[in-house]
């Protein structure tokens, strides 16, 4: 996980927080170190809530629907190069609703061009990376445990 985060973080710059469930992938040791190194706030949500983490609930089903379900992989190799395929055309060549019906990589080269330093969020400023809806975090209940 780490890894492929570093990679993303060289190409799209850091993000200021990552809002995740409580899988053992981001609640392990390495990970909250990690991210505590790089001064990246991690927001977990409340266990049985999706919700609250729509984008990527929404991603996971799609990605189910029209990659993994759609194969058949033989071997791994296969696997990866099919769904490296899929998110290629993903990414560049599927239009999406949510953004005007561009492609992903349209519709990040229509932003903020890069080296204006006044943004302050992930996916703007120095970062080429695109920028998601906010989805608001409920305020925690008086007396309620929080991370």
């Amino acid at each position: 996980m780490t890894r492929v985060l570093g990679r993303v973080i060289a190409e799209r710059g850091k993000p200021l927080v990552i809002r995740c469930d409580n899988g053992p992938e981001f609640t392990s040791r390495h990970f909250l170190v990690w991210c505590e190194e790089r001064q990246i706030r991690l927001v977990f949500i409340e266990p049985g809530r999706p919700m609250q983490n729509g984008h990527g609930e929404s991603f996971h089903g799609r990605f189910r629907d029209e990659c993994l379900n759609a194969n058949w992989f033989l071997t791994l190799a296969d696997a990866k190069g099919k769904i490296e395929s899929w998110r290629k055309e993903s990414n560049s060549e599927r239009p999406h609703s949510s953004l005007g019906y561009l492609s992903p990589e349209e519709f990040a080269a229509r932003q903020m061009p890069r080296g204006d330093s006044t943004g302050l969020m992930w996916g703007q400023g120095d970062s080429n990376a695109i920028p998601l809806p906010h989805t608001p975090i409920p305020a925690a209940r008086e007396g309620s445990l929080t991370r």
